[in-house]
């Protein structure tokens, strides 16, 4: 069985939860080999910083269905785990993914606001 790229993209349209889960899971691996392989900029093996690594790329499985709260666990864990480790300043910046998708399914007002108050934590946090 061939799978071409309408195909795909098909696939990928009816079940976006897996897409979600996928990039959670994904940008979750990413992390922890970064971590694993001594690199500093992302924190530590202390259980804090490990918590708070997942917590920013984690509930973005749930970015679709419930955006404002996921850019809130993810920036607040991103704010966490800089005050935690302040030499990680490379943090994943997870929030990102969850601000594009306050964009993406809020309305005008709503996204406008977190677009306001993404870049000011980010600066507390650089």
């Amino acid at each position: 069985m061939t799978l071409n790229g309408a195909g795909l993209a098909a696939r990928l349209r009816a079940n976006p939860l897996a897409v979600d889960a996928f990039i959670a899971i994904g940008l979750t691996a990413l992390s922890l080999v970064t971590v694993a392989s001594g690199a500093q900029d992302l924190g530590s093996y202390d259980p804090r910083s490990l918590f708070l690594l997942a917590m920013q790329t984690l509930p973005l499985v749930a970015r679709r269905r419930w955006p404002l709260a996921v850019l809130a666990i993810t920036l607040g864990a991103t704010m966490a785990h800089a005050a935690l480790a302040p030499q990680a300043v490379s943090a994943t910046l997870c929030f990102l993914v969850a601000l594009f998708a306050v964009g993406e399914r809020e309305d005008r007002r709503t996204s406008g606001l977190a677009a306001a108050v993404c870049p000011v934590a980010a600066a507390e946090v650089i």
